[in-house]
């Protein structure tokens, strides 16, 4: 069965909120009308899921058929007027979202608009062009040159924004959205409230019994939204814990760290997600991993301690958290998932003095 990209980016969430999750421990997400099943993608460092290309006069499909196919005004909402982000297919995302080479079609982009509005909880929508993204972008990063540089005008995706009635539901939209040559569905009003952990710099996410990850001696096969576990991996040992521990008490970077159980994890997702009652029934505690969450001096850099960590047995993934957080804001508001050495800065470069 196909899952969603949006049941990707839930998975997704479930990382930011102490729960780097494995797909074979999350039960089904069910609704009335079909089944749904959590699809997990661990993107580097740990956060996020979907790239996006656009439909564009170089090569792409020329935007002014899309433009044309819309009845909305192509000026965007104000960010702080703005819930969602439905951004569209195009021939250059990669295979894992699901486009698989094709751009949405101006008859689809149509039909994209009319389930959109036809939803109770949607007040305004509005179309942003390629040219218009990219734009905001431009600005928005006018400091950052690294990034600036690996983002092409054919990688931002043209979408809607969306302004809802009241709190908007991301997994609402996407149920309407079913079908639709639709990349992921952004959710901007969660990365307004969202309270990250400003003292994490480094998680070290340690591994569950069953665990399809390599780092935990599983396998899969296949790939992106159709892999399988065939073989579970083992959960991290008492031993492991003491060694991982250890190391990370002889770091001169880490200036502080504290070990998070399954307990503490879920409370922290549970407390995030309490409006999401389905995502809060399709989990429990026994699916939250276990985790050592740290503080870095400084004057350190996140990479070096990520790169210790990484690979040391009982280890799922070690995530630099800062990084994780820019790429979850990448995501949600440009349709973008740019490599880790372009996104992630070093700490003295992100950090405040």
């Amino acid at each position: 069965m196909k899952h969603s990209p949006i049941e990707d980016r839930l998975r997704e969430a479930l990382t930011e909120a102490g729960a780097t999750l494995d797909p074979g421990t999350l039960r089904p997400l069910r609704a009335p009308e079909r089944r749904f099943r959590v699809n997990y993608r661990l993107v580097t460092a740990a956060a996020v899921v979907v790239l996006a290309g656009a439909a564009t006069a170089m090569g792409l499909g020329g935007p002014g058929d899309v433009n044309r196919a819309v009845a909305t005004s192509p000026e965007s909402l104000p960010r702080d007027e703005t819930d969602l982000a439905v951004f569209l297919c195009t021939k250059s995302a990669p295979e894992k979202t699901g486009c698989r080479g094709r751009a949405a079609t101006p008859a689809e982009v149509r039909t994209t608009e009319e389930r959109l509005r036809e939803l109770p909880q949607v007040d305004v929508v509005a179309f942003v062009s390629q040219e218009v993204a990219y734009e905001q972008f431009q600005q928005e990063f006018a400091q950052d040159k690294t990034l600036l540089a690996a983002v092409k005008p054919a990688d931002m995706p043209p979408s809607f924004r969306v302004k809802t009635k009241g709190k908007a539901d991301v997994l609402l939209a996407s149920r309407a959205l079913q079908g639709l040559p639709v990349v992921t569905v952004g959710d901007i009003a969660a990365d307004r409230s969202r309270q990250w952990n400003k003292n994490v710099d480094v998680s070290v996410f340690l591994c569950q019994d069953g665990s399809g990850l390599p780092a935990c001696g599983g396998e899969r096969t296949g790939g992106g939204k159709d892999s399988k576990v065939t073989e579970g991996g083992k959960g991290a040992t008492a031993a492991q814990i003491k060694a991982v521990k250890k190391l990370i008490e002889e770091m001169p970077e880490v200036e502080s760290s504290f070990f998070e159980t399954q307990a503490m994890a879920w409370e922290s997702f549970r407390k995030q997600y309490e409006d999401n009652k389905t995502l809060l029934n399709a989990t429990t505690v026994d699916d939250m991993p276990e985790s050592f969450r740290l503080t870095l001096r400084r004057e350190s850099d996140a990479a070096p301690v990520v790169d210790r960590l990484k690979g040391k047995p009982g280890v799922a993934t070690a995530t630099d958290h800062t990084c994780a957080v820019r790429q979850i804001a990448l995501m949600n508001t440009y349709g973008l998932v740019v490599p880790d050495d372009k996104v992630c800065l070093t700490k003295k470069m992100i950090r405040t003095p």
